[in-house]
């Protein structure tokens, strides 16, 4: 198993930014006592439909772990398909959340992206899953993008415990 960083946003949100309509996206960690997992969590708010916010990693090729992967946790190549994780829920008071957790691999053409359609009825904490298939490679590294959509117009959606399998 391999965690992004920052994946309990404990130590803050680096390597989450906005992505899609990144000019109207706001997120920012919060530290409530509400979290799923620890203390923190990330919150999300869209003023447009289909604003999101994403992170990027690098996972080695299968010669072995490269100097360069960002990923933090045993990884052991080759990895047939990756498996995303994480717990979300719409934020409390601010009613139903259509989104859309997508995986991106960002390497090679055509780029793929399996996406998990959920709504967060309400503040409970809620496990979503979303699983791609990677090409068994000897290359250069293959770069992921964990992307999380809200397509609800002014949609609030908290994130927390991102993990990679």
């Amino acid at each position: 198993m391999a965690f992004l960083p920052n994946s309990t946003f404990e130590n803050g949100a680096a390597g989450w930014r906005p992505n899609n309509f990144a000019n109207v996206v706001n997120m920012n960690v919060v530290q409530n006592g509400t979290a799923q997992s620890g203390n923190a969590f990330l919150h999300v708010r869209s003023a447009v439909q289909g604003g999101s916010v994403a992170i990027d990693v690098s996972l080695p090729s299968q010669g072995g772990p490269h100097p360069g992967a960002v990923l933090s946790g045993p990884w052991t190549p080759p990895v047939p398909s990756l498996g995303v994780f994480a717990w979300v829920r719409a934020s409390p008071g601010s009613g139903p959340v259509s989104a859309v957790l997508t995986i991106w691999n960002l390497t090679g053409q055509p780029q793929v992206h399996p996406d998990t359609k959920f709504t967060a009825l309400d503040g409970n904490w809620v496990l979503i899953t979303n699983a791609i298939d990677l090409p068994i490679q000897n290359g250069p590294l293959t770069t992921i993008r964990v992307e999380f959509y809200i397509n609800t117009f002014g949609g609030q959606l908290d994130i927390d415990s991102v993990v990679l399998v």
